[in-house]
């Protein structure tokens, strides 16, 4: 995380990209509800249940678009690891982002 570091380093870049990925599927701002955080309720119901689907908007998590909306959120999840070794590296997220849209093509 940036503020930890004080440095901008290309992980800095995937830390910020998962809260994009959070913030499509879940459709909420990083700070909603006055008082919650995105990254900090999406991580305590995913640790508790493996799952992010109750964050999920309920407009996009339709039966079919379980799995995909699933493997966003936890490629979200490694994104937004603290320990900036432990998160992948852009070229890394851009192919499993790839491969989710072709198996998702593949299911239709």
């Amino acid at each position: 995380m940036v503020k930890h570091t004080e440095k901008f380093i290309p992980k800095s870049d995937v830390y910020s990209f998962g809260i994009v990925l959070l913030g499509l599927i879940s459709r909420k701002q990083s700070a909603y509800h006055e008082c919650h955080n995105l990254i900090l309720d999406f991580r305590e119901v995913y640790e508790k249940d493996k799952s992010g689907r109750i964050m999920f908007d309920k407009e996009i998590a339709t039966e079919e678009d379980i799995f995909c909306l699933e493997e966003i959120g936890k490629l979200a999840m490694e994104c937004l690891k603290q320990d900036i070794e432990d998160r992948p590296d852009m070229v890394e997220v851009e192919e499993r982002l790839v491969m989710l849209r072709r198996d998702t093509k593949l299911k239709k």
